[in-house]
């Protein structure tokens, strides 16, 4: 068994959609035993490997990804990175502003680096969390590092870009 710590939102959502709950035990191939008071889900699974998967499963749903991306982490080719903006700074107005930054006006910051690494970014509490082939996460967490330490949006797709040309020849 396997124990997962997740925000209280992201569990009461669960509590509140049983459909969403089957969908998470199914891509995670586990049953999930949900704690609403202390935060955490079990995981109870047939064997270490299906817990094992689960717990990435879970830990990015938990993250804000919805549970059809954060099933591809079934895919031995896709992993989850978390960036942690507080270890850049723990100023909670700092936090915020690059939060809105990295989102973008009506999202297309974040739209924009996800289709340019073809991966998938979330946002969320004071993370940035990546899910993706390798290569797809190093140039997602290239354009998130330049926002977060400041550099504007056209570097960071200036560094993406320049990662990508160096990656085909």
């Amino acid at each position: 068994m396997e124990r997962v710590f997740i925000p209280k939102a992201r569990i009461m959502k669960l509590f509140g959609k049983r459909d969403l709950l089957e969908q998470l035990e199914h891509y995670s191939d586990c049953k999930l035993v949900l704690n609403k008071d202390e935060n955490y889900i079990d995981l109870i699974g047939k064997d270490a490997l299906s817990e094992y998967i689960a717990k990435d499963i879970v830990f990015a749903y938990g993250r804000g990804f919805d549970a059809s991306v954060a099933a591809k982490l079934r895919d031995d080719e896709y992993y989850l990175k978390v960036i942690d903006i507080r270890d850049y700074t723990r100023n909670s107005g700092r936090i915020k502003r690059i939060k809105s930054r990295l989102i973008g006006a009506r999202g297309r910051a974040r739209l924009n680096i996800e289709e340019m690494s073809s991966g998938y970014i979330s946002i969320y509490g004071d993370t940035v969390s990546i899910i993706g082939t390798t290569e797809q996460i190093k140039s997602a967490q290239i354009a998130a590092e330049t926002i977060i330490k400041g550099g504007s949006h056209k570097l960071a797709y200036k560094r993406m870009a320049s990662l990508k040309e160096k990656g085909t020849e």
